[in-house]
């Protein structure tokens, strides 16, 4: 890997650790509400809300849960990557960007769920959202790099 694919990897390890933190505090709420925290402002702006709401699971596994192994996913990948330890880095390296959009999309499909049918704000997933943001982007970097090769055409 060129030195500054490194950089960017490690980047993106560092926003995939702040993720996985972010997610285990969530993880941690989501078990154990309790009133009056930082992140529970007013009515509108109210993690207890979001985290305690039937959104706040998929098939009965917290979205917390979902969103730490998403990270670790990231994680794992980006720092083998970097210190050059998985094999067949072009194909690792789609399955991380596959793994942050759908992270995206999906995050993107749960601000819609909080604003527009709990109408309840949580800060620590927007924190959550903006960590994929940036990770995208630094995916999206790598890739206009012109050291790999490009993502393959998509079939039509």
């Amino acid at each position: 890997m060129h030195k500054l694919s490194k950089k960017y990897l490690i980047v993106i390890a560092v926003f995939a650790v702040l993720g996985m933190l972010d997610s285990a505090y969530l993880t941690l709420k989501h078990y154990k509400p309790t009133t009056g925290t930082f992140c529970n402002l007013n009515d509108y702006i109210n993690c207890d809300i979001v985290n305690q709401s039937t959104y706040a699971e998929l098939f009965g596994i917290p979205i917390a849960i979902l969103g730490f192994l998403t990270y670790l996913a990231i994680f794992v990948i980006t720092t083998g990557l970097a210190y050059e330890k998985l094999p067949r880095p072009r194909e690792n390296l789609i399955f991380a960007t596959l793994i942050s959009f759908f992270g995206l999309f999906f995050s993107l499909y749960l601000t819609y769920v909080e604003l527009f049918i709990l109408y309840a704000v949580c800060l620590l997933c927007v924190i959550s959202q903006l960590i994929l943001i940036f990770i995208s982007i630094f995916i999206i970097m790598l890739w206009i790099k012109k050291e790999h090769a490009p993502l393959p055409p998509l079939p039509l």
